[in-house]
């Protein structure tokens, strides 16, 4: 709990979004697909791949971005 099952491919939609745009969002497809296996074959609860999708999207989409370059110091 939560289930890195659920997690990991939420995780790579998520990314292939950012980089490929909405295709990227076919990713969710297999998310899909694996959530259903994952409880069907009795590997997780619902509110195991639930937690695992909410906290994935909750923590990638309010982490902050990449920080600014610095120059380096001294002269």
């Amino acid at each position: 709990m939560p289930s890195l099952h659920a997690a990991y491919p939420v995780l790579s939609a998520l990314h292939l979004r950012q980089a490929f745009g909405r295709w990227g969002l076919l990713m969710l497809g297999y998310a899909a697909v694996l959530w259903f296996a994952v409880v069907y074959m009795a590997e997780h609860w619902i509110i195991d791949v639930a937690a695992g999708v909410v906290l994935t999207a909750a923590l990638l989409l309010g982490a902050p971005g990449p920080a600014p370059a610095r120059a380096p110091a001294g002269g």
